[in-house]
């Protein structure tokens, strides 16, 4: 996820770390880049997988209705009848 992730109190976007701990675990997160580099914002890093697992469950609920999955398969199809058939040689 690039630039993708914007900070909820400033507004800035948000960059993967990774960081070990004193036992060698290892901690994936997002942090703001006005956090990391200024400091002039106060918002604390989030964690990696509860953002990642909130942004897919959200996605997954927008698309899973029918409409919206209508819209889907009617935009894919119109894209596979553009698509060549010819096989190059």
């Amino acid at each position: 996820m690039t630039t993708k992730l914007y900070c909820g109190k400033c507004s800035s976007f948000m960059v993967g770390e990774i960081g070990t701990s004193h036992t060698m675990k290892v901690h994936r997160y997002y942090c703001c880049v006005n956090t990391k580099k200024k400091k002039l914002c106060d918002k604390k890093a989030v964690k990696k997988d509860w953002i990642e697992d909130l942004v897919a469950n959200y996605i997954m609920k927008a698309i899973m209705n029918d409409e919206v999955m209508e819209r889907l398969i009617d935009t894919l199809m119109e894209l596979q009848k553009k698509e060549s058939t010819d096989l190059p040689f």
